[in-house]
């Protein structure tokens, strides 16, 4: 029988590196707190899971636990492929094993059965896991959920979506350093890192139409802002084109489709890159300086400042939250500045249930018929592209699409960001190593090794 080794790698976050053999293509990569990884190795020895000492059920089960890190809301459907359908020992075996480390959350319909888990991920020590010995990843599928017209579904944008790789030693040093200067908790940043790797390893690239809103949501909007301009095309990196200040920008669009009326200030403000500065000096001058809100990722509530996180906070609060001003104290800021925007939002919220489905809709009708002659992709309010000769004709078509909207002229500020360039660096020392030896059917392992944890 083939023999597979998973190799392991025990290292602490806070002195994060990752071992330079673990970026070769043919590798498939897991990153899983250490305790879940010591869980398993415990079950596997005993009778009633002998039977899963094989590699096909544990990359299955290491899918499985990196799937529940990283979404909240946890398909049944989707479970059920990762762990291997009902053939076999199916995915009950693989809830049984980590049966004492989550927490159930609820269970409601969603297109589908969900659930809400969670697995501890405020620790130290963190599992790297590749298989040493697996044939190498090909293409990735695609799966494409538009309509044949959707100016999306184009031979460009499916071309690099199929053929697209990301730079991972790259990446994960941006994103790691990221959430550092954040200070973002370890849970919040492994999940980051990982989808890097999901990134980097998937079997399957995608794209969608957003269930309610006209976005649309691919393989690339799944890696966040700091890790995806590390993405390549031939080896070759893109430039990115934002717009400042887009869903205030976007919020004059909606106005004046609705014939509502908005502070000159607020034009001023927003054009000319400035709403939340404003936004900030103005809570300066009331004396407000924090909101509580929740945060869905932590599932706690927890305080962010008018001064530091204000970007977010109108976010939640104003553009896509339709909050009132006894609820948040960015409302109130929002109300003395702006108070006639304040009143068209008011009037707005009145006709219409949700802004920001009317925000992401224009955004999309914008942004997404923007269609370049070379290797692109779309993320919201963003565009990525390769040749970064064109990024003038694109500035000049989404200005078109955007004062078509408008009815009239009002000026787009964009955010240029040149090609990121390689990064070769390896992030600090990993605490120790170890390798299991598996079959690659489901006879019992003739040796293995694992980590003391």
């Amino acid at each position: 029988m083939k023999t597979i080794n998973l190799i392991t790698y025990v290292i602490d976050i806070h002195n994060l590196k990752l071992p330079v053999e673990v970026f070769a293509n043919n590798l498939r990569k897991y990153f899983i707190p250490a305790y879940a990884f010591n869980n398993l190795m415990m079950k596997l020895n005993t009778v009633e899971f002998s039977k899963c000492k094989n590699a096909t059920f544990i990359e299955r089960h290491l899918k499985f636990i990196e799937y529940i890190i990283n979404h909240d809301q946890t398909y049944f459907n989707n479970i059920r492929k990762i762990c291997g359908g009902t053939k076999g020992l199916g995915y009950q075996q693989h809830f049984d094993i980590i049966k004492d480390l989550i927490v159930s959350r609820g269970k409601y319909q969603v297109n589908g059965t969900a659930f809400n888990y969670q697995i501890k991920t405020d620790v130290d020590n963190w599992v790297l896991c590749y298989f040493e010995n697996f044939k190498p990843l090909q293409k990735p599928s695609l799966t494409i959920n538009l309509p044949q017209q959707h100016p999306v579904n184009n031979d460009i944008f499916i071309d690099t979506l199929k053929n697209t790789c990301i730079d991972v030693i790259g990446a994960l040093n941006a994103e790691y350093h990221h959430c550092v200067a954040e200070n973002y908790d370890i849970g919040r940043t492994i999940r980051r890192l990982n989808r890097i790797f999901a990134f980097a390893q998937s079997a399957e690239r995608s794209i969608g139409k957003g269930k309610i809103v006209d976005r649309v949501y691919s393989s690339f909007t799944g890696l966040t802002s700091v890790s995806r301009p590390f993405v390549t095309y031939n080896n070759k990196y893109f430039t990115e084109l934002d717009i400042s200040n887009c869903q205030p920008l976007l919020l004059i669009a909606v106005l004046l489709q609705n014939n509502l009326k908005f502070d000159t200030q607020y034009q001023h403000d927003v054009v000319n890159g400035l709403f939340y500065s404003s936004m900030q000096n103005r809570a300066q001058q009331l004396n407000i300086d924090v909101e509580s809100v929740y945060n869905t990722e932590t599932r706690k509530r927890e305080t962010l400042s008018l001064y530091d996180d204000i970007k977010n906070l109108c976010f939640r609060s104003i553009f896509f939250g339709n909050k009132s001003v006894k609820e948040s104290q960015t409302v109130n800021v929002f109300s003395q500045l702006y108070p006639v925007t304040y009143q068209s939002l008011l009037t707005l919220q009145e006709k219409e249930s949700s802004l920001a489905k009317l925000l992401q809709d224009l955004e999309a009708q914008i942004m997404l018929s923007v269609v370049p002659e070379s290797p692109y992709f779309p993320v919201h309010d963003g565009f990525y592209c390769l040749n970064e000769a064109i990024v003038e004709d694109l500035q000049k078509r989404i200005q078109e699409n955007f004062n078509k909207a408008c009815g009239t002229e009002i000026l787009i500020r964009f955010k240029v960001k040149r090609p990121v360039e390689q990064n070769i660096s390896i992030l600090t020392p990993v605490l120790q190593s170890g390798r299991i030896s598996l079959q690659s059917n489901r006879e019992r392992v003739k040796s293995s090794r694992h980590v003391d944890m």
